[in-house]
């Protein structure tokens, strides 16, 4: 399985009911890193599942929703045969949450 597919089967569940569940619970500026770290360990622990010659690198980054602009950018050099990202995000009424996945073969 490719790189891509990997990733886009992952998030294809979007984060799990849990991880929403949590992110939703309280939403106060102290649980952000903990958010953060929820979700980063699901999108690991799935990855890791994937019997596959990837490393992985996994970003997130939680804001709260109040319609200011989020930036991002990403330059890689690497080889585009084997080496790929996906990025992928969910809001709710209070929060944004950006995530993105890079895959490095071995």
């Amino acid at each position: 399985m490719k790189f891509d597919e990997t990733l886009k089967s992952i998030f294809s569940t979007r984060p799990d009911e849990k991880s929403k569940d949590k992110l939703e619970e309280e939403k106060s500026s102290q649980k952000f890193d903990q958010w953060v770290e929820l979700v980063v360990g699901d999108i690991l622990k799935k990855l890791s599942t994937q019997k596959n010659q990837y490393k992985y690198a996994v970003t997130c980054h939680i804001t709260q929703n109040v319609g200011a602009p989020f930036c991002s950018s990403t330059s890689t050099f690497w080889d585009i045969a084997t080496d790929s990202y996906v990025c992928e995000s969910f809001s709710t009424n209070e929060i944004v949450c950006n995530v993105t996945v890079f895959g490095f073969a071995l």
